[in-house]
């Protein structure tokens, strides 16, 4: 990622740290990481993998009590979730009734249709 996204992304994860009440440290230890390599997202050094991304998304859902997006979270275009006005509304209904789930139920959910989907697909 070039010089501008580190330092968008940078800019966002130190605004909702700080409003979010909570320390580098208290993200690294949720990430599993060392605070060394946090510090390079949060100082725009490094961009950080997908997977890092991901549960920086998942910490502040958690902390912060927003329904962030990874289009919130790192500016890319690519990343945003679809609107009502490129999905019906019997999907966006759907979607919005999947993420307002706990993520135990999510998580369940998603083994359930993972399962279903196999099960189709064999008998194609």
């Amino acid at each position: 990622m070039n010089k501008q996204d580190r330092e968008f992304l940078a800019k966002r994860l130190s605004e909702w740290l700080k409003a979010s009440g909570k320390k580098q440290a208290d993200l690294a230890a949720y990430c599993n990481v060392g605070a060394g390599h946090i510090g390079d997202h949060f100082s725009a050094r490094n961009y950080p993998k997908l997977s890092m991304l991901i549960k920086y998304r998942d910490f502040f859902r958690r902390y912060y009590d927003l329904s962030i997006t990874m289009y919130d979270l790192t500016g890319i275009e690519g990343l945003k979730q679809p609107s009502a006005n490129n999905i019906s509304a019997e999907r966006l209904e759907f979607i919005q009734k999947v993420e307002s789930l706990p993520e135990e139920d999510r998580s369940i959910m998603v083994s359930m249709l993972n399962r279903l989907l196999r099960q189709h697909l064999s008998e194609e």
